[in-house]
């Protein structure tokens, strides 16, 4: 038999990947790993921090995306619900480079759905075409 597909059956996303610059102190990059240990389980160490994220509700966390306009201002917010993070990439670190160069690194996350929220109330795009309104 042939599985027959049907609209409205079930829906599903990409992975949300970002990239970000790691701070001097490592806090964001350190945050998002001890996270993943949390989730991966397999050390008594990384049991320690799920039950940390369980009894603090942090096994998943919602979170925005904001656009910003040419001038730097907010213009759409996506709004991912009950993210966690899927993977992270390592750090590259050279002493060779003689500029000054921000360390950056890149992160997946898996959620449930996401909505589009217009920042600035406008129905239309620079296009004049109608802007997706939550």
């Amino acid at each position: 038999f042939n599985a027959i597909n049907l609209s409205c059956d079930e829906v599903s996303y990409d992975e949300l990947a970002i990239r970000f610059v790691i701070d001097e102190n490592m806090k964001n990059w350190l945050e998002i790993h001890d996270w993943i240990i949390g989730l991966g389980l397999p050390t008594a160490e990384s049991r320690n921090k799920y039950r940390q994220l369980k009894e603090a509700g942090e096994l998943t966390s919602d979170a925005v995306l904001t656009i910003l306009t040419s001038s730097m201002n907010p213009q759409i917010a996506i709004h991912f619900k009950d993210c966690f993070p899927l993977s992270l990439s390592g750090i590259n670190f050279d002493s060779t480079t003689t500029d000054i160069e921000y360390i950056s690194a890149d992160v997946s996350f898996r959620y449930d759905l996401y909505t589009v929220e217009n920042l600035l109330a406008n129905d239309t795009t620079y296009e004049g075409v109608p802007v997706y309104t939550a």
